[in-house]
């Protein structure tokens, strides 16, 4: 049966997406259509695209082959090339590129924004060059694609030159996306000032501008800068979009602006912001969770009506912070019922829930499925969280059995193991891998000689811990913390050490420490001692209430008070 085939107008082109495509599709795909006006197949393949339907562009591609419409129409052929590039298919882009008998710089923008966005950087520099050769003359699309590159790889200098050439051909002031490009190139390579620099040579600026600015200070943790940059931009009249926002919003999260992150959270309900946006919401939902207010995080979690896997590993890492492991564990399993798969990041979050409440056979559970999925290999913070997780529940031999298993060991897989051995009170058998992770060249970092100075404590090698205190700074540059003090005095005060405590109070710049020197000193009845740490008390103002009642006990206890005349 004959088909009478029709041409689609303008209007056929504007019509409902289904309707179009359903009659579109049937007209290109027609085994004997030799003559059809370019813009059908050139809207389908933008269709597939933005769908990354590889299979029906790929089905296209040959029609035209067929048809031998593909190298008719230039825009066609440039069409074929954007779709690969959108669909993942680079090497099939490139080949078309390769063969097609005229490439103008539609086609040429088309290769080098494939391998922009899909950061093949070096590829779309060379092409870009390689264009040039050819006698053609970059556009502003040309420039934006290949700054973009060049902020993908961290290349200023090739972005300097490209700058350049923006200039020569007067393509800042005149195209926005340019200014754009130039401005997040900067700023992606950590050059902010020249960033600053192009933003406030602008005549105008759009609120793209403004973001690549305000995201590039949060890039590089300068947080404060970044806030006051947002509300520049909003005294200046220029609307935030949900970009923005999240970046402001990440930056009141790491510097816990908890009433400002409260402020941008009012906007965006106001603007209707928050209903399909996961990003923006995820943004919201960090922010609180960073700032501590759980309450506040939860009831953002349940407001989103669109979730993903951040959404529930942002809520479930927060109860974990918090302490809240039960619930931890209550979302994680709703998160599964209802379908969405726990990323790497989400098991380490409950492998932590799971070692902090000893819920040991809840860890197996976890251990099982991430066998199942094979992420051990490929995640070393998963495989620590494990060590973590079993070293914590007591299971010690678990412990050295993931240890044993990891293809990859870092100083965090090194200190959990050490941790789970310590608690354990296996003091000798942490002091052993101690000395296997230095020979194995890892660097111990605070944490791992906390755990070794309290390792030695369970041994009673005090001698041997002091040694230790007194290296922490000079040979792997550990600079000693209150805890690593506090172990020192909980050690010396266990053996009635009084001269070693005595020397530490001179170094001591904690009240806590002292105060517990004081309580040392009511234990043993050392009352010259606990003299000695109540005037170091007093100096520092540190604690006093607290040093006069244990001061007191002390000189009860020894009918000392002719010591102190307060």
């Amino acid at each position: 049966m004959h088909m009478e085939l029709h041409p689609l107008t303008t209007s056929d082109l504007t019509c409902s997406i289904k309707h179009y495509r359903k009659n579109a599709e049937a007209v290109v795909m027609h085994p004997h259509q030799t003559s059809l006006d370019a813009s059908i197949p050139i809207a389908l393949l933008k269709l597939y695209a933005k769908e990354k339907n590889l299979l029906k562009g790929t089905r296209l591609h040959a029609n035209m082959l067929r048809s031998g419409l593909m190298y008719k129409n230039i825009f066609i052929g440039s069409s074929i090339i954007d779709m690969y590039v959108k669909c993942g298919a680079l090497a099939k882009a490139r080949d078309v590129f390769e063969k097609l008998p005229v490439r103008d710089t539609v086609s040429w923008n088309a290769l080098i924004a494939g391998y922009a966005h899909n950061k093949h950087g070096e590829e779309a520099l060379s092409s870009y060059i390689a264009m040039q050769y050819e006698g053609l003359q970059p556009d502003p699309v040309t420039i934006a694609c290949s700054l973009k590159a060049c902020a993908s790889i961290g290349t200023c200098e090739k972005g300097e030159t490209i700058h350049a050439e923006a200039v020569k051909f007067d393509f800042i002031e005149k195209h926005v996306i340019v200014a754009n490009a130039l401005i997040d190139m900067y700023v992606k390579c950590g050059a902010l000032v020249k960033g600053q620099k192009v933003f406030d040579d602008l005549p105008t600026r759009s609120v793209v501008a403004w973001t690549a600015l305000i995201t590039g200070y949060c890039q590089h943790e300068q947080y404060q800068e970044a806030l006051a940059c947002f509300e520049r931009m909003r005294q200046e009249g220029i609307s935030p979009n949900p970009v923005t926002f999240a970046s402001a919003l990440k930056a009141c999260a790491s510097i816990k602006a908890v009433e400002k992150g409260q402020e941008i959270h009012c906007e965006i309900v106001t603007k209707g912001l928050l209903k399909n946006d996961v990003v923006l919401g995820n943004a919201l939902l960090t922010m609180y969770v960073r700032a501590g207010t759980l309450k506040q995080a939860q009831e953002v979690f349940d407001q989103l009506k669109v979730r993903n896997d951040a959404s529930w590993t942002g809520l479930i890492g927060g109860f974990c912070q918090q302490g809240n492991s039960d619930d931890a564990i209550v979302y994680f399993e709703q998160m599964r019922k209802e379908g969405f798969p726990p990323s790497s990041l989400t098991f380490v979050c409950i492998l932590k829930a799971c070692g902090s409440i000893r819920a040991v056979e809840k860890g197996r559970e976890v251990h099982v499925e991430v066998a199942r999925k094979g992420l051990l290999g490929a995640c070393t913070a998963l495989g620590n969280a494990l060590v973590d997780m079993y070293g914590k529940c007591g299971v010690i031999d678990n412990a050295q059995e993931v240890f044993d298993k990891l293809p990859l060991h870092d100083v965090v897989s090194w200190t959990a193991l050490i941790a789970g051995y310590c608690e354990q009170g296996q003091g000798e058998k942490a002091v052993s891998h101690f000395r296997r992770m230095k020979q194995k060249g890892f660097s111990p970092d605070a944490v791992t000689y906390s755990f070794i100075l309290k390792a030695y404590g369970t041994m009673g090698e005090t001698n041997k811990r002091q040694l230790y205190f007194d290296f922490l700074s000079t040979m792997y540059g550990v600079i000693p913390s209150l805890q690593h003090l506090a172990d020192l005095v909980a050690l010396f005060a266990c053996q009635g050490q009084f001269n070693k405590m005595l020397i530490l109070l001179k170094r001591i710049p904690s009240s806590d420490c002292i105060l517990a020197l004081i309580n040392a000193c009511k234990k043993w009845g050392n009352a010259d001692l606990g003299r000695l740490a109540f005037e170091n008390a007093l100096e520092k103002n540190a604690g006093l209430a607290a040093s006069e009642v244990l001061i007191g006990q002390i000189l009860e206890s020894h009918a000392a008070q002719k010591w102190f005349a307060f």
